[in-house]
């Protein structure tokens, strides 16, 4: 059948101040995929089942090929065909899409809920997304992290669990620039 497959991960950080960063997923599989396929986020346990949208997270994210200009911004990979991306977005006129800011608080892991194009789902009725395609994890760090770095070693990070969510002891954090 056509359709996303199960068990994509996502994970995003929420936005605190400043510019968007990017919430995106690259490489996305399934049967039959393509430009215009919806994901949504939904805090429930099965899919279809959410009574309304998640406060801080945009209603919908749509698929659509990547362009040189997303390369550019965050590092996405120009290669991906329609129904392989997506990414918060909004869209502006001439085919130029900016990230969304995401702000929900405290962060959450959710499941991503896909339907197809020729669904014809409505991005306000939560109940047309009953394909289960993984979860998103957005994490919100309320105060940036201060992270040293010994060269060729070990880094290390003071997380205040109190304030950043959902985040716990035994958690890893991976560092990267940029």
């Amino acid at each position: 059948a056509a359709g996303a497959d199960p068990g994509h991960n996502m994970v995003c950080e929420a936005t605190l101040d400043g510019d968007a960063r990017s919430c995106k997923i690259e490489g996305f599989t399934g049967v039959g995929l393509q430009t215009g396929d919806m994901l949504m986020v939904q805090d429930t346990v099965t899919c279809g089942m959410a009574t309304g949208h998640i406060a801080g997270i945009p209603k919908v994210m749509t698929s659509r090929p990547t362009q040189q200009r997303d390369f550019q911004m965050d590092g996405s990979s120009p290669r991906w065909s329609g129904g392989q991306y997506f990414r918060m977005e909004t869209a502006r006129p001439g085919d130029v899409f900016d990230p969304l800011k995401v702000t929900v608080k405290p962060g959450i892991t959710a499941r991503l809920c896909w339907c197809g194009k020729y669904d014809n789902c409505n991005p306000d009725v939560p109940a047309d997304f009953q394909r289960d395609a993984g979860a998103i994890t957005i994490v919100r760090l309320e105060a940036e992290l201060k992270v040293t770095c010994m060269i060729k070693g070990l880094c290390r990070a003071l997380v205040t669990l109190a304030t950043s969510a959902p985040i716990g002891v035994g958690d890893q954090l991976m560092v990267k620039s940029g």
